[in-house]
């Protein structure tokens, strides 16, 4: 293999290289798509295969509104 022959091929690795590059780097910096992408594996974690919401979820936010609720009742008292 000549010089120019491994020269060319050191050029089309390291574009090849720098093409990962900038492609992770764009992955990376796409706010909207990696935040539409979390809602969606949090919506999958939180309901069943029928869309309803899991028994968990749903004890954890009633759980939360009785604290909210307790705590109003708490401080509003004399």
């Amino acid at each position: 293999m000549s010089e120019v022959q491994q020269l060319e091929a050191e050029v089309r690795r390291r574009r090849a290289e720098l093409e990962k590059t900038a492609t992770s780097l764009s992955a990376k910096l796409d706010v909207p798509a990696r935040s539409a992408e979390a809602v969606h594996r949090l919506h999958d974690r939180a309901t069943t295969p029928a869309g309803l919401p899991k028994p968990p979820v749903v004890a954890a936010f009633l759980g939360a509104a009785f604290a909210a609720a307790a705590l109003v009742w708490w401080r509003q008292r004399p």
